[in-house]
C-alpha cells in the first residue's frame, strides 16, 4: 500500500506504519515529473540525531525457499524488543511488538515488513559504548523452537545539542448526553448535547523541558456563547476564564471555522512541563446551536525549549453533527384562592412560573394581567432538520392535591 506520505511524516499513524513499508515502497517527493517518486532509505545507522528527532524503523523478515523449493508458511509471527532507556515509542512505552499473521515463502529478495517509530529522548551513551543500539527477535506459533534475530541497528546521537522534547498528546471525547464511549470520533452530536474531554500531555523526553506551555482545542459550538458553560481542570484543579489567574483558559471564535458558532478554547500558564512528568487537562461543555455535518479540528501544545518556539499536535478530534434540537420549557401555574366558583367554570392562572438556570423557580416576564385570559403554558422550539422530525403531542396534567403541585412550596416565597 502506498500512503503518499515520506517515511518521516509525523502523521504516519501505527496501522499506516503497518502496511505502508514494503520492501518496494515509494513516496512522492512534490518536485514531481521524472525522479518525482523515490524509494524510502533505510539504513543500518543513523548518525548526528538529536534529542527529540522522530527515527522510523522497519523490519523486514525473509522466509526463503530451499534449493528443492521446499518451504513453508511462517504463522503468527511476532518480532519483539524492548528499546533502550534513550529510545521510546511515542506513547512512551518501551516494549515493541510487530505482528506478521503469515509470511509465505518467497523465490526472489521481497521481504514480509513492518515499521514502528521511536523518539530519542536522551543523548547520553551508556558506559563503553559508541551508539544506542537495539535488535528485533521473531518467533512464530509453528517452529516454536526456531527464533531469528535481526541486524543491530545504530543511533550515533548529537551530544553537543540539547534538541527538544518529546510530548505524547492523548486526548479523547465522551458525550455525556447520548452515553458514548471515550473516543476522538464522536457521533449524532446534538444542540445542548454535554461533552467532556480528558487530555493527559505527557512530557516522554529524559532531558529537556517544555516550558511556558499551553494548549488550544476547540469545539463546534458553545452554549449562550458563555464561558460559564465550560469548565476546565488542570490537574485537578478547576481554572477561570480570569485573565489575572494562571492557568486560565480563553474562548473566542474559531478562525479556521467556517462555522460562525465554532469556538478555540486556549488554556496559557500552564507552565514547564518536566521531563518524564504529565499534565492531566479535564474540560466539560455544554454545547449550543451547531452548524454543518461534520466538525473536524487539532488539538496542540505550545511552548518553549532552549530558545525556540515549538508545538505538538494530538490526536484529530471530530465530531459529526446532527445540528438543531426539540426544546421544551413548560411554565408553573399558580390560580390563587377563590372563595366561590362554579362547576366547570374556566380560570386563567393569576401567574406563571419558571426556573432559572441554577433551578430556582422565578415569575415569568411579563407578568399575567388578570383581565386577560391570554397566557404562555409552555415554550416549544423544534430547530431540527425536517427529516428528523417526528410528530409529538404535549398533554397538561395537575396534581390531584395542591399540595403537592410543582414547587408549592418555593412559590411560597417568591
Amino acid at each position: 500500500m502506498k500512503t503518499g506520505k515520506k517515511p518521516d511524516d509525523p502523521s504516519l499513524s501505527p496501522d499506516e506504519l503497518m502496511h505502508a513499508f514494503p520492501f518496494d515502497a515509494t513516496y512522492n517527493d512534490g518536485k514531481g515529473g521524472k525522479g518525482g517518486t523515490v524509494y524510502p532509505v533505510f539504513r543500518s545507522q543513523v548518525n548526528n540525531a538529536r534529542v527529540g528527532d522522530i527515527l522510523l524503523y522497519r523490519a523486514d523478515i525473509y522466509n526463503y525457499y530451499d534449493s528443492n523449493l521446499n518451504g513453508n508458511d511462517w504463522l503468527n509471527v511476532h518480532a519483539t524488543d524492548h528499546l533502550p532507556d534513550q529510545l521510546r515509542l511515542l506513547d512512551d512505552s518501551t516494549d515493541v511488538d510487530l505482528y506478521f499473521d503469515k509470511i509465505p515463502p518467497i523465490h526472489d529478495p521481497t521481504p514480509m515488513s513492518h515499521g514502528f517509530k521511536a523518539a530519542l529522548v536522551s543523548n547520553q551513551l551508556d558506559p563503553g559504548t559508541t551508539a544506542i543500539s537495539n535488535t528485533l527477535v521473531a518467533k512464530g506459533s509453528n517452529f516454536a523452537d526456531t527464533s531469528v534475530r535481526s541486524t543491530i541497528a545504530n543511533v550515533v546521537p548529537d551530544q553537543t545539542n540539547h534538541g527538544t522534547p518529546n510530548l505524547y498528546i492523548n486526548n479523547q471525547m465522551q458525550n455525556v448526553t447520548q452515553g458514548s464511549d471515550w473516543s476522538t470520533t464522536l457521533n449524532d452530536v446534538r444542540d445542548n448535547d454535554e461533552i467532556k474531554y480528558r487530555i493527559p500531555v505527557r512530557n516522554i523526553s529524559r532531558q529537556v523541558n517544555l516550558d511556558n506551555s499551553s494548549y488550544t482545542f476547540y469545539l463546534p459550538s458553545l452554549k449562550d456563547n458563555d464561558p460559564k458553560n465550560l469548565k476546565i481542570k488542570v490537574d485537578g484543579q478547576e481554572i477561570s476564564n480570569d485573565s489575572k489567574d494562571s492557568p486560565h483558559f480563553t474562548v473566542s471564535k474559531d478562525q479556521n471555522s467556517d462555522s460562525k458558532n465554532a469556538k478555540q478554547v486556549t488554556i496559557t500558564g500552564m507552565g514547564t512541563l518536566q521531563q518524564q512528568t504529565t499534565k492531566n487537562i479535564e474540560a466539560d461543555v455544554i454545547l449550543g446551536a451547531n452548524q454543518g455535518k461534520t466538525f473536524k479540528s487539532t488539538p496542540k501544545v505550545t511552548g518553549t525549549a532552549n530558545d525556540s518556539s515549538l508545538a505538538f499536535a494530538g490526536n484529530e478530534e471530530t465530531y459529526n453533527l446532527k445540528p438543531g434540537s426539540l426544546s421544551i420549557m413548560p411554565n408553573s401555574f399558580d390560580y390563587g384562592t377563590y372563595a366561590y366558583f362554579k362547576k366547570n367554570s374556566a380560570f386563567a392562572p393569576y401567574n406563571t412560573y419558571t426556573f432559572d438556570q441554577d433551578g430556582k423557580v422565578i415569575p415569568t416576564s411579563p407578568r399575567i394581567n388578570p383581565g386577560v385570559r391570554d397566557y404562555t403554558a409552555a415554550t416549544i422550539q423544534d430547530t431540527r432538520g425536517t427529516d428528523e422530525r417526528q410528530p409529538y403531542r404535549l398533554t397538561l396534567s395537575q396534581a390531584a392535591d395542591n399540595n403537592n403541585g410543582l414547587g408549592n412550596d418555593q412559590l411560597k416565597k417568591c
